[in-house]
């Protein structure tokens, strides 16, 4: 195909093993803080692979640290999902 063909299939190969690693590293600890909700009380539902609804009334997009609160229609981002979580339950 040529050498740009082989450059390209070498940068998605290096992009796929990327990609890889974030899961690894990342999602085990994106599952933790989902179990603590769970275990605090908090009812947690997977909506998709990357999208979570807490109390049948906040959407968490963990890997984005974004969020939408369904009944306000308010989005925005967090840094520590289980402290928001409780802040936002709290405040209502």
């Amino acid at each position: 195909m040529g050498e740009m063909g082989d450059d390209w299939r070498e940068h998605k190969k290096y992009l796929k093993k990327q990609k890889e690693k974030y899961d690894r590293r990342v999602w085990p600890v994106i599952e933790k803080h989902l179990q603590t909700l769970r275990e605090m009380g908090y009812s947690v539902r997977s909506l998709t692979s990357y999208q979570y609804r807490i109390n049948g009334v906040l959407d968490i997009y963990p890997e984005n640290m974004r969020y939408h609160d369904v009944i306000a229609n308010k989005r925005g981002d967090y840094r520590n999902m289980v402290k928001f979580v409780i802040k936002f339950f709290t405040n209502k």
